[in-house]
């Protein structure tokens, strides 16, 4: 159980520590996942760029071959090509594909953000033979993280388990269903409602 609880909690420490570093990159002036910078291992076979408007054309292609392909399904033949939409995966004719599917929308090479996380974060490598040196920036990011595991730890399992508890329920507060519209809601000021008679007549006895 310790064993489990060590393992469990360096794993989750080293994606704390991966957190922290890209909130140090987030700070610079642009941001160095938004382009395929060659600085940080991107090139033209891996990377490409990502266009918002192609981005959400694609979208709706897959989507629309998607429930093309859920509302007649057919028999699966060794040429089928397997297609992702939302998690959720079927398998079309590969003809179908080809046709329904535009050659942008077809693009192999990972976007930006995502090479960024592997060839730039982890400076992935080309397979297990090749080691690759030590990335000291995650390495001193992992550290802190180790060091904060330790100053929540400090002070018992009670004040743990009650920081657990807030962020916990936080967290599945902001993702509920326009939760966070009813966030802005409540913090965003109506000036207008300050010449509204009766908002000042209600007030008034508060006051």
């Amino acid at each position: 159980m310790l064993l489990k609880t060590f393992v469990l909690t360096a794993y989750k420490a080293f994606q704390d520590g991966c957190l922290f570093y890209y909130f140090l990159q987030a700070l610079q002036d642009e941001l160095p996942w938004a382009k395929c910078y060659t600085w940080w291992g991107a090139s033209p076979l891996n990377c490409v760029e990502r266009d918002i408007g192609l981005t959400r054309q694609c979208q709706d292609e897959r989507m629309k071959l998607y429930d093309a392909s859920v509302k007649q399904p057919y028999a699966p033949t060794s040429n089928d090509t397997l297609l992702t939409v939302c998690g959720h995966h079927v398998t079309v004719p590969t003809k179908v594909y080809l046709t329904q599917i535009s050659d942008q929308c077809r693009e192999t090479r990972r976007h930006s953000e995502y090479s960024f996380l592997l060839f730039g974060a982890l400076k992935l490598t080309s397979g297990i033979e090749e080691l690759g040196g030590i990335r000291w920036e995650l390495l001193v990011c992992y550290i802190f993280a180790w060091f904060v595991i330790f100053v929540c730890s400090a002070n018992g399992v009670a004040t743990v388990g009650k920081l657990a508890l807030f962020v916990a329920v936080t967290v599945c507060v902001l993702f509920l269903p326009h939760a966070r519209t009813s966030i802005v809601e409540l913090i965003y000021p109506r000036w207008k409602a300050l010449l509204d008679v009766e908002v000042n007549v209600m007030r008034f006895p508060s006051v």
